[in-house]
C-alpha cells in the first residue's frame, strides 16, 4: 500500500490491497494514514474469513465481512455510549461535591 502525494493539497490517491486486488482511491491527506490503517484491517479480515472456509464467493465473503465489522460499530458505539453516562453521572457527583465545600468553606 502507498501513498501519492496531492498536487495542489485538494486530495492524494492510495494503492490498497484488498484480497489480492489492487485498488486506487482518492481521499483527504490527512485522512490517508487512517484509511490505509481501515484498509490494512479489513484486508486481515477478509483474509480470516477466506481462510475459515465457511463462506463461498467473494461477494458473500465481503458482506460477512462487512456485517460482522458493522456489528462491532454498533457494540463500540454501545460502549462508548455507557462509558459517556457514566462519565457524566461521576462528574455531576463531582460537581456536588465541589458546590457543597464551597458552601460550607
Amino acid at each position: 500500500m502507498d501513498i501519492k502525494q496531492p498536487v495542489n493539497g485538494a486530495s492524494q490517491t492510495i494503492n490498497i490491497q484488498l484480497l489480492g486486488r489492487s485498488y486506487r482511491i482518492a481521499c483527504p491527506p490527512e485522512e490517508a494514514d487512517c484509511l490505509l490503517d481501515a484498509a490494512s484491517y479489513l484486508d486481515q479480515q477478509l483474509e480470516q474469513a477466506r481462510r475459515s472456509g465457511r463462506i463461498v464467493g467473494t461477494d458473500r465473503l465481503t458482506l460477512m465481512v462487512a456485517l460482522n465489522l458493522a456489528a462491532e460499530v454498533v457494540q463500540l458505539q454501545a460502549q462508548v455510549a455507557a462509558q459517556k453516562g457514566d462519565l457524566d453521572s461521576l462528574a455531576g457527583r463531582l460537581q456536588g461535591m465541589v458546590d457543597s465545600l464551597i458552601q460550607s468553606g
